[in-house]
């Protein structure tokens, strides 16, 4: 069962909302060990490019995922985006990027996912 809390400050007007444990709880299901230094970003910046070459396309040069590696990546968006919605929205662009992507899962794809749970 999820328990959401939230914690009044009369004071400064505002409200604390949170999920006690649920992060931690899913970097634990999806063996994530975060990396140093941490992510202040949830989602990759894109590569800086100037001149003429701004226009370009970025290529396409990553690989199609197995069935059960698109499988964990449904399953990370999923019940991340439960707490985005309850919690952190600042998470729901990154995430709605990386669900509109799931038709044809890359290798990008799983290190969006890594930022997001870093």
């Amino acid at each position: 069962m999820v328990r959401i809390t939230h914690d009044w400050n009369y004071k400064n007007r505002y409200i604390a909302i949170s999920i006690p444990g649920y992060i931690k709880k899913q970097l634990q299901k999806y063996d994530h060990i975060q990396k140093e230094p941490p992510q202040d970003s949830p989602y990759p910046a894109p590569t800086k490019k100037y001149g003429k070459a701004t226009q370009d396309p970025s290529p396409d040069d990553t690989k199609e995922l197995s069935k059960d590696k698109k499988k964990c990546v449904k399953q990370v968006v999923g019940r991340i985006f439960y707490y985005a919605r309850a919690v952190e929205i600042t998470l729901l662009v990154t995430l709605n990027t990386i669900a509109a992507a799931q038709s044809k899962v890359l290798e990008f794809t799983i290190g969006s996912i890594e930022q997001v749970l870093d």
